[in-house]
C-alpha cells in the first residue's frame, strides 16, 4: 500500500497540501488552541513532532483502519 502514490494510481485520490505533515500539525495546533484549558502534554507532543518532521513528505496511500475487535 505504501508504494501507491497519486501519480501511480487511477484511484480518485484527493489533492493534498504540499507538506502534509506540516499541514496536519498546523491543524492540530489550531484545534487545540480553540479548546478551553491548558494542555502542556499536548503542547510538548506537538513541539516534539514539529522538531522531527520528515525531510521528504512523499504522499502515499495508507490503510488507516486496523480495528482489533
Amino acid at each position: 500500500l505504501h508504494r501507491v502514490t497519486p501519480a501511480s494510481s487511477r484511484l480518485p485520490l484527493e489533492t493534498r497540501p504540499t507538506r502534509p505533515a506540516v499541514h496536519a500539525l498546523e491543524e492540530l495546533h489550531t484545534m487545540m488552541a480553540g479548546m478551553p484549558g491548558v494542555f502542556p502534554a499536548v503542547d510538548f507532543a506537538l513541539a516534539w513532532l514539529r522538531a522531527r518532521l520528515p525531510a521528504d513528505d512523499e504522499v502515499v496511500l495508507v490503510h488507516g483502519d486496523f480495528r482489533t475487535g
